[in-house]
């Protein structure tokens, strides 16, 4: 066999393995976990599972490269299907990921915090330069309900084939109160590594499924506008406190007068009065 074809392979294998790092890990945190939740798994759906139960180590470089650049995102949600699909556009400005060769090869993954496990990951493939082209969709599919007690996490990489990858960026997305009715692209300011949120005002408690009829004492009297939006009769009120599917639900009722308008809402601890 010639030197040439032995450098070859060697190459070939020194890039898989990089590339298949991350996931080996993934798969030792697994195996180690699911030993100790199948028990409990009978008792809980899959996607919540998923959700609390998850165990995850990341892999590669933070603070070797200065945090810099956006990315651009459409994020739509299909309330019949339960899709969220997040779709990455592209990057410009980002930090130079390996500064020897003055080059960036970039990609974008993706979490639901606080699940960080495998399945719940997604990425790209990879762009060269500092203003990247993606044009990909990260796709979901969970439970309105659920999906207001996550956090999208996207995170930007430069790709290192015979190292670790570099850490290029982060940012961070509540769900809680997200306007999924909005239909324009958004940029977002890449941010340094976050440490992982500790408020656990919204876990998951389980779900309520509620028909809802709005009735109007007058067939020309529709609903006010305004109390839909933490206001009665013209002043602003502190227990009004609908939030996320809440006040999708509520908003169909008022548009569907006389119209049962059926829908899940999530349980919560935080119904009592709360400061505007």
């Amino acid at each position: 066999m010639s030197k040439s074809l032995r450098g070859g392979r060697s190459m070939i294998m020194s890039m898989d393995s990089s590339e298949e790092t991350e996931e080996s890990i993934d798969d030792v945190v697994s195996s180690r976990f699911s030993a100790n939740t199948h028990s409990l798994a009978s008792d809980l759906s899959r996607a919540s599972l998923n959700s609390m139960l998850s165990v995850y180590s990341e892999t590669g470089d933070y603070g070797n490269v200065k945090v810099s650049g956006e990315i651009l995102l459409h994020i739509s949600y299909c309330y019949k299907t339960g899709g969220l699909h997040i779709f990455v556009k592209n990057c410009k400005n980002l930090a130079i990921g390996d500064e020897k060769k003055q080059r960036t090869d970039a990609y974008v993954k993706s979490y639901l915090l606080p699940d960080k496990s495998r399945n719940n990951k997604r990425k790209t493939k990879i762009r060269t330069g500092i203003n990247p082209e993606f044009n990909e969709t990260l796709k979901y599919t969970i439970s309105h309900t659920q999906l207001e007690t996550r956090t999208l996490q996207l995170s930007v990489w430069h790709y290192d084939r015979f190292g670790h990858n570099s850490f290029l960026g982060e940012v961070e997305i509540p769900f809680d109160s997200w306007n999924f009715e909005n239909s324009s692209d958004e940029w977002f300011v890449l941010q340094p590594k976050m440490e992982l949120s500790t408020d656990i005002g919204l876990q998951y408690k389980g779900e309520l499924t509620v028909v809802l009829r709005y009735i109007p004492p007058d067939e020309y009297l529709m609903f006010p506008p305004g109390q839909l939006q933490g206001v009665s009769h013209g002043k602003t009120v502190d227990w009004m406190d609908s939030q996320g599917e809440e006040q999708h639900l509520w908003q169909k009722m008022a548009d569907n007068p006389g119209t049962p308008v059926e829908g899940i809402l999530m349980l919560r601890s935080s119904m009592g009065k709360r400061q505007l």
